[in-house]
């Protein structure tokens, strides 16, 4: 669902640069309805992931939790905002390329990468 949020914005973004913004505001229907959907089913994947459902070898689940459950409420509020200010292009596409960032902290922090894993220590 996530990675469908990133070729989406791929996708309404080379929509636009191709002048297609009638396709552009149909498609975004969908991303409206996905954008929806990942705020419903984010939690409910991080809350389960803590409980050790998902990654039992997790250093200390709920210590992260804060992470993904405040990352999808940053971008659920950063989308609406975008969905609102969807008349005005500069600020429509600035809080939507905002809110997608903000999903960035939960993915990166699941990266097996040595420097990630030894960061909690500081």
């Amino acid at each position: 669902m996530f990675t469908s949020w990133l070729v989406l914005l791929l996708a309404q973004v080379t929509l636009v640069a191709a002048k297609r913004t009638d396709l552009h505001r149909r498609l975004g229907v969908a991303g409206g309805v996905l954008a929806a959907l990942m705020v419903v089913v984010g939690p409910i994947v991080a809350i389960h992931s803590a409980r050790g459902e998902f990654t039992p070898d997790a250093p200390d689940p709920l210590r992260f939790l804060v992470v993904p459950l405040f990352d999808i409420l940053v971008f659920a509020i950063l989308v609406a905002v975008a969905l609102y200010y969807r008349h005005q292009p500069q600020t429509h596409k600035r809080l939507m390329l905002v809110a997608t960032f903000a999903l960035l902290p939960a993915a990166v922090g699941r990266l097996p990468l040595a420097f990630i894993q030894t960061a909690e220590n500081w």
